[in-house]
């Protein structure tokens, strides 16, 4: 059950964020039937000491079992992929393991 969660202080077009879904949802290990993604709009955010720059902040969150290999590299092509669809500079990915998951 892959969850994708983008967290952003600017909005972001919804066809942007499909868009990124179903990116995600062609990544090893990922099927579009058990992708799950939710899109925050936070109400301020802060880098550094800049007030002004827009961010992106994109978590993956897998069941255990990837290899770190596998899980940098859906980082970096999500990342990638992110980059190129809200033309923000600071874009980041965590990709993390679900702990104890029930539905």
């Amino acid at each position: 059950m892959p969850h994708l969660i983008i967290e952003s202080d600017e909005k972001l077009k919804k066809e942007d964020i499909q868009s990124l879904h179903d990116f995600a949802a062609s990544l090893e290990t990922v099927k579009m039937e058990a992708l799950k993604t939710r899109y925050y709009l936070v109400e301020s955010g802060f880098n550094g000491s800049d007030a002004n720059t827009r961010q992106v902040a994109i978590e993956l969150k897998l069941l255990a079992g990837r290899s770190e290999d596998l899980k940098k590299k859906m980082a970096e092509k999500l990342l990638e992929r992110a980059r190129s669809l809200f033309r923000i500079e600071q874009v980041s990915v965590e990709v993390n393991e679900l702990g104890i998951y029930v539905k």
